[in-house]
């Protein structure tokens, strides 16, 4: 099982630095809207933080950015966080730390390209990453190297059903964002994950 995270902190800091990275900025942002107390004023967030379709983008060209980086409520940053501490880890050991960012920021790409794509409305959070990265996993287990154990693959499925449903049930979720970060994953698959690469250091710890 690949998604046991039982690292100490300044090791997980060691191991995995680009995600640490990233959940310290989402992090620092967090705390950014709440001191500003635009957690309590929705209306200030989304208007310098979002992205929209409607919006025009050359008038808030930052965020193409910020809306991967801030959370509409604690909840949604914790829910998010949490996701991205278990599955991210593995990724950034397998694909190393250039491809790794590339990976992110493709995401955060493509999570915007299905918001503009299906004229969502505005849309904050880094659900679209996590989706993005369940896409890179279900394509491994599709078609690129297999190098995830059984009981791994098996938590993929898992979240990626539950992330469906609840996509779908909970009202104000961005289905489109959420669709754009999976697709983004499955093709970046596709595009970066083809070559056969030497088993890792990490891999070499496990197997």
């Amino acid at each position: 099982m690949i998604f046991l995270r039982n690292e100490s902190f300044r090791t997980y800091l060691r191991l995995y630095p680009l995600t640490s990275f990233f959940i310290g900025v989402n992090t620092v942002a967090m705390l950014f809207t709440t001191v500003l107390g635009w957690q309590n004023n929705p209306y200030m967030l989304y208007a310098y933080t979002s992205f929209a379709a409607d919006f025009p983008l050359q008038d808030r060209w930052w965020t193409i950015l910020t809306f991967s980086f801030v959370h509409n409520g604690w909840m949604h940053f914790l829910f998010n966080m949490f996701m991205m501490y278990l599955i991210a880890p593995p990724l950034e050991q397998r694909l190393g730390r250039s491809r790794y960012l590339l990976l992110w920021l493709w995401l955060i790409f493509t999570t915007a390209l299905g918001l503009y794509a299906l004229r969502a409305g505005a849309a904050v959070g880094a659900s679209g990453v996590d989706y993005g990265f369940l896409g890179l996993y279900l394509y491994y287990m599709w078609r690129g190297p297999r190098w995830l154990d059984r009981q791994s693959e098996s938590v993929i499925l898992a979240f990626i059903v539950l992330g469906a449903i609840s996509t779908l049930i909970i009202p104000g979720v961005s289905i489109a964002g959420h669709l754009g970060g999976f697709v983004g994953g499955l093709l970046f698959g596709f595009l970066f994950a083809r070559k056969r690469w030497e088993r890792s250091a990490w891999e070499r710890r496990f197997y």
